[in-house]
């Protein structure tokens, strides 16, 4: 009692302070596999102080103006508004606010941790790639207030873990763990310490790059492996929740923001390891009640149910199907409740798989239906798959079962239905984030607060009444809001008819697909499946279905093709590569008088399809009711549009074939194209008008494989390179009938849950686009100009894209050019206008 007293006498009346050393630390990037992989066996060792999580009595967790950070920043009302923003689920206003508290207070401090909240919050929207890209800039500003940077690359760490990359994730984060696996954050001083910041940033470094390392063995069902890991970042939780809870060291010690939250979550994982691996059928790991009462001291129920998710996830796991039924109807009965509709489609797929296990299927099939049901409506107002990898059940795991069944059962109908619906949610979830091109729209502004609406009315129920300051403002009912929510959408289709799809999940019945198709055409819809398996095929004729299984996988093709990409510029080992292809191909399925439109999956989006030798025109699309699109209108024509080797002020080669090219195609319409210099896009917007009939893009694509709407073709701006990026184009679309990416690889995008590609062709149809030509890899450049050229000969007899596709295919091959010249162009969209 009297070293207390002096203590305080010491800190209140005599201001004297002390340095706690900290080591030195260098990260100079991320760690070798093998240093990583050596670390997984080395976790640190353990020393219990069996510290529970405090009731939610001592802790004051919600911020308010005013309120000191870990790091001695005042929070201003912009900041706060951002938290409880991002509380209820509103990321984008949480992320306007996060702009306006930073303009509020554009210190060094303040700008940092606004940028690690901008971070978080981005994490939650499930904007990963966004938010990888804005760590470096987070960095630099940490290394500007700090002096050092520990925080932001350990938060990469994080961010990595979301986007599924696991190996990479811990490679990032091994750096930090050697570096600071002598050190712990202190639990005894001495006398308060001067260097406070310095051994949060540390500690919150330490826990965050911890909780990277454990959670991604987990998600990677590296479970025995995960458990050192998760108990020595759980050990120090702990240590930080000793000094916060000291009767002394609390005086000066501020407990870091989502510190218990983090814990708790960690918690999760801990209790539902032990739970994997527990012998002991009836035993519930108390780690598992201490993360439930941590969500509860914040008042966030939404933990308490991926508890019991996590629960039901490992009895799965551990193959106690009974139990695991039992605990998953349990987590659905609370999801319900709660109607969190992003963890119900989870919870609703665990019950099915359980129930699957033990052959209910006609159980399971009902489970995984209300996971889809589930799923949808989540999908138009909550788009981001808030730790998708967390159950181990991913969207696509539900259509898979779905349309594996369907396909067992012969059913036709249902199974286009199922393929279907996965690409159009796809699509849906893409887009919901990132719709600001027509925020100008009045409704379009209505349907955006309608789904705010909707999300803060779902999570509010997720949050305890007694904890949440959150200001009370008259909601409508879920009933309103969503009949709303419909009728906007009605208004839209008449103007709007492709932007419909980002916001709601739309198909058509397979009777309306063959109605569409005449007798001479057939749709060929590529079933999702394991890589290993033989292809599936749906066949669709207008007065016939048939299912067919090919006698090669997904993996065999994806190697052909790597064969063939790889003997490019030899051709002999083309020629003889293009035949085994077609021996492979060699069915009567892929017959037809007029034309085949194929709905691609996995390696078939990369099927050069000129490179068949009995072939009809081959239209790609992106799904099987795009043939019943009604598309927007582009409103006036304006002459073709060429654009040709722009200036990449040396960043990337140039491309004088492609600036020949393009003043082949503009002498052939009688126009004069946008070349060097010129090549910009403000040039090319003013060209293009109101809209145009062709638009022809000789340039270089860029693609990202983390993010689509990132993908972009390259024009000039003052001399140098200038990215137009998919999303660029929703926000300022280029509206033409038909679209040519001449360039490298311009067809490639990313498969997401569904199979749908989604890449720049995709902005283009929403800008009005009816057709895309592209090529699969670069084009020799003399070949690439003959193509064009007769491509667009045909063109202008025929106004049909896909014959004159074929016509110039045909026209190379027989002039004796290599297949790797006549077979690289592939249409989508659209055969004609």
């Amino acid at each position: 009692m009297t070293h207390y007293f002096l203590w305080i006498l010491l800190f209140v009346f005599g201001g004297c302070t002390s340095i706690v050393p900290l080591p030195g630390v260098s990260i100079f990037g991320p760690a070798s596999q093998n240093d990583a992989e050596q670390l997984v066996q080395s976790p640190p060792p353990l020393k219990f102080l069996h510290l529970e999580i405090p009731d939610a009595e001592s802790m004051d967790w919600l911020p308010q103006p005013g309120t000191l950070t870990p790091f001695g920043q005042k929070m201003n009302a912009a900041w706060v508004d951002a938290v409880q923003m991002s509380r209820l689920g509103d990321g984008k206003g949480a992320l306007k606010k996060l702009r306006e508290a930073e303009a509020n207070d554009p210190t060094p401090g303040a700008a940092w941790e606004i940028g690690m909240y901008r971070l978080r919050f981005l994490l939650q929207m499930g904007r990963a790639a966004d938010a990888l890209d804005l760590v470096d800039e987070v960095v630099t500003k940490e290394q500007v207030f700090l002096g050092n940077a520990l925080i932001a690359p350990a938060f990469r760490g994080e961010i990595l873990v979301w986007m599924g990359k696991f190996e990479e994730a811990r490679r990032q984060v091994t750096p930090i763990l050697i570096s600071l696996s002598d050190w712990e954050f202190p639990v005894e001083y001495p006398l308060p310490p001067e260097n406070m910041s310095q051994l949060i940033a540390y500690s919150t470094s330490k826990l965050q790059s911890m909780t990277a390392f454990s959670s991604s063995l987990v998600l990677e069902n590296r479970i025995q492996e995960s458990l050192p890991w998760l108990e020595a970042t759980e050990l120090e939780y702990q240590r930080l929740e000793y000094v916060a809870q000291h009767p002394l060291y609390s005086l000066f010690f501020v407990r870091p923001p989502e510190s218990i939250y983090g814990r708790s979550l960690n918690l999760a994982f801990l209790g539902a390891a032990k739970l994997e691996l527990v012998e002991n059928t009836k035993s519930i790991p108390k780690e598992l009640n201490q993360a439930t009462k941590g969500f509860q001291a914040i008042g966030y129920r939404y933990g308490e149910l991926l508890v019991e998710a996590l629960k039901a996830r490992s009895l799965l796991n551990a193959n106690r199907l009974k139990q695991a039924e039992k605990q998953a109807l349990s987590a659905l009965d609370l999801a319900e409740k709660l109607e969190a509709f992003d963890l119900i489609w989870r919870i609703a797929a665990l019950l099915g798989e359980a129930q699957a296990g033990q052959k209910k299927m006609e159980s399971a099939e009902a489970s995984y239906r209300a996971a889809q049901l589930a799923l949808e409506q989540a999908s138009g107002t909550l788009s981001s798959d808030r730790a998708r990898t967390r159950f181990g059940i991913g969207k696509s795991y539900i259509d898979q079962f779905l349309i594996d069944l369907d396909w067992q059962q012969k059913n036709p109908s249902q199974l286009f239905e199922d393929l279907e619906r996965g690409r159009a949610r796809a699509f849906v979830d893409l887009m919901t984030e990132r719709l600001t091109v027509m925020d100008s729209h009045p409704e379009i502004q209505e349907l955006q607060k309608i789904d705010q609406d909707i999300v803060r009315s779902r999570l509010l129920k997720s949050i305890s009444q007694d904890h949440s300051s959150e200001r009370k403002r008259p909601f409508q009912s879920m009933e309103t809001l969503v009949s709303r929510r419909a009728t906007i959408l009605e208004n839209l289709e008449e103007d709007y008819p492709d932007w419909v799809q980002a916001f709601s999940i739309t198909t058509f019945d397979l009777s309306e697909i063959q109605e569409k198709l005449k007798p001479e055409e057939k749709m060929v819809y590529v079933l999702p499946g394991p890589s290993d398996q033989p292809i599936r095929l749906f066949n669709i004729e207008s007065k016939k279905i048939s299912f067919t299984s090919l006698n090669w996988s997904d993996s065999e093709l994806k190697e052909i093709l790597q064969e063939f990409r790889d003997s490019v510029g030899i051709p002999e080992e083309e020629e003889d590569i293009t035949t085994v292809l077609n021996e492979m191909m060699d069915d009567p399925l892929w017959s037809a008088e007029e034309r085949i439109f194929v709905v691609p999956s996995g390696t078939f989006h990369f099927m050069p399809w000129g490179l068949l030798e009995e072939m009809a025109p081959v239209v790609i699309l992106p799904t099987g009711g795009w043939m019943l699109r009604k598309s927007q209108k582009v409103e006036s024509l304006s002459p073709p549009v060429i654009i040709g080797n722009p200036q990449f002020g040396g960043k990337m080669e140039p491309l004088p074939a492609a600036e020949l090219e393009s003043r082949d195609v503009a002498k052939l319409f009688g126009t004069s194209p946008l070349l060097q210099e010129e090549a910009t896009l403000e040039a090319l917007q003013t060209r293009v008008g109101k809209g145009t009939s062709i638009l022809h893009l000789a340039t270089h694509g860029v693609y990202n494989d983390l993010d689509p709407l990132r993908s972009a073709f390259i024009l000039t701006e003052s001399g140098k390179a200038r990215a137009v990026t998919a999303a660029d184009l929703l926000m300022d679309p280029l509206p033409a009938q038909l679209v040519v990416l001449s360039a490298c690889e311009t067809g490639l995008g990313k498969t997401l849950a569904g199979e749908d590609l989604q890449g720049l062709t995709r902005s283009f149809y929403l800008g009005g686009s009816l057709a895309v030509l592209s090529s699969l890899w670069p084009v020799e450049d003399e070949g690439a100009r003959q193509f064009m050229n007769e491509f667009y000969r045909q063109f202008q007899n025929t106004k049909r894209f896909d014959q004159a596709w074929l016509a110039a295919r045909n026209f190379l091959r027989n002039s004796g050019a290599s297949p790797s010249v006549y077979g690289a162009f592939v249409l989508s969209g659209s055969a004609g206008i």
